[in-house]
């Protein structure tokens, strides 16, 4: 790669996290992303960020991409594979988004600026799920994104994505169709193979919401693991034990992080939308005491709950003046008696209390 190219692919400049949060704004209230294990993640250092594919590939991704921007300001570039860029339109959107083909040019190009990036080793392979295939890591023997992160000493953050294989149900997966009399008859033809191939990346036809294909509203959880470094490897890139042990300890680490959020999963009672959109309400109705009374007690806001003006100064009592004191005196005083009635003296009005102290809270 001449350096002119390394520049294209390291020079870019995301988009605003406001804009991302406004597009995926439908999106994020349909699957309600949770998240654990971002205190792993330090903004100062480059990191290559290796995860699970789920079904499709690309229902999870932008908002775990999403969250970790705007909570952590790490914007994570991906390496996608190359038929991303051969739909146009397609294409276009994961230029903007930032992603490259998934190149070993691309990714030393990355490494070399200090980007932080993001891989799935299984690929497109493990994007077209066949049945009973959920969760499951399909690497083969793959150790590409261990060499690049050993030959650039870059520390590893295995992540774990769980609530996407759940949103769909597959019908007819590639092993049905290169198995079909069809498949089959094209295949003595010649056509097969030019046409599906081995069926790799035959994408399932599944059912979603009702009979369509819009996925259902389950929640995504999302963890990162404890940082894997691979400086102490430093000249070891080719050396193919070295590249499997960090291999295989990535793995290891997803593979527990998906069994540890499938747990999470499963004893959410939030995971439905309607019952984490009551969930949601419900929260707010019991914080509202807690943060009404720490208002009028001009307390500061719990973390998190926003910035917090200074209690408004109480206005200055103004010294009573001799009217106001003659009627003070008056009120105080019994009534006077007349020989023929009671005259009761007037009281002076209520003097107006002065305003409680006022404070803002944001939510």
């Amino acid at each position: 790669m001449t350096r002119s190219n390394k520049s294209t692919v390291a020079e870019y400049t995301p988009p605003a996290a406001k804009t991302m949060g406004r597009l995926l704004a439908v999106h994020r209230l349909w699957h309600r992303p949770w998240m654990t294990g971002l205190e792993n993640i330090d903004p100062k250092r480059p990191t290559l960020f290796v995860g699970n594919h789920t079904i499709y590939g690309m229902l999870d991704v932008p908002l775990l991409g999403y969250e970790v921007y705007q909570r952590k300001g790490v914007y994570i570039r991906g390496l996608a594979d190359r038929m991303h860029y051969k739909i146009p339109v397609w294409r276009d959107i994961f230029k903007w988004i930032g992603s490259v083909v998934g190149t070993r040019e691309n990714c030393s190009a990355l490494m070399d600026s200090g980007a932080h990036i993001m891989v799935f080793p299984g690929g497109s392979r493990e994007v077209a799920k066949r049945k009973g295939e959920a969760y499951q890591l399909i690497w083969k023997d793959r150790t590409g994104f261990a060499r690049m992160a050993v030959e650039h000493g870059y520390r590893i953050i295995p992540f774990a994505a769980v609530g996407a294989e759940e949103c769909y149900d597959i019908l007819i997966d590639s092993n049905d169709v290169m198995g079909s009399r069809l498949v089959k008859w094209l295949k003595t033809t010649g056509l097969g193979s030019k046409l599906i191939g081995d069926g790799e990346q035959l994408f399932p036809l599944s059912r979603g919401l009702g009979l369509s294909m819009v996925p259902r509203p389950e929640r995504f959880y999302y963890s990162f693991g404890e940082p894997i470094e691979t400086a102490k490897h430093k000249g070891e890139s080719d050396d193919p034990a070295v590249l499997t042990e960090v291999r295989d300890a990535v793995k290891e680490s997803i593979e527990a992080q998906l069994i540890a959020l499938r747990k999470v999963q499963s004893k959410d009672p939030q995971r439905g939308l309607i019952a984490g959109l009551i969930g949601g309400v419900q929260s707010l109705l019991t914080r509202a005491p807690a943060v009404a009374s720490r208002a009028a007690n001009g307390e500061t806001a719990a973390p998190g709950a926003g910035p917090v003006r200074e209690p408004a100064k109480p206005r200055r009592k103004r010294p009573a003046t001799a009217a106001r004191k003659t009627a003070a005196k008056a009120a105080a005083s019994p009534p006077v008696k007349t020989g023929a009635t009671t005259l009761l003296t007037r009281k002076p009005a209520s003097p107006i209390p002065s305003p409680a102290p006022k404070t803002s809270m944001t939510a």
